[in-house]
């Protein structure tokens, strides 16, 4: 799911901010993420789409030391480089839900992840 549409489901339901993020980014927050979620779905103005937006994008860039640089998708292949512990796990064309996956199951401990239990893909 995209962070544009997870911050319309956070806008729709804020009450429900903890379990919204932990089910659409197996992320949980720190108190400091919350007051700032917190604060931009308080915001009345125009923009708070786009704010909690942002929200969630430095929320999963944080999380998985990345950077989101569109909002949306497109049919371009795109090289992935790796070094370091778990480098082979991206080694070959992959699904991109693979990849995002894969990312999960190589976040350090501090973060909970749900689903990354799961034995990572075999590379194809």
């Amino acid at each position: 799911m995209l962070p544009d549409d997870i911050a319309q489901q956070l806008l729709t339901s804020p009450a429900d901010l903890d379990n919204i993020l932990q089910v659409q980014t197996g992320l949980q927050l720190t108190e400091h993420q919350r007051m700032l979620f917190e604060q931009a779905l308080s915001d009345v103005q125009d923009d708070n789409q786009d704010q909690v937006t942002t929200r969630v994008k430095n929320l999963i860039d944080e999380a998985t030391y990345t950077g989101w640089t569109t909002s949306g998708h497109d049919v371009i292949d795109v090289q992935i480089f790796t070094h370091g512990p778990g480098a082979a796990l991206f080694v070959g064309m992959q699904d991109n839900t693979a990849i995002d996956q894969k990312l999960k199951t190589q976040l350090p401990a501090r973060h909970t992840v749900v689903g990354a239990s799961h034995a990572p893909e075999a590379s194809r």
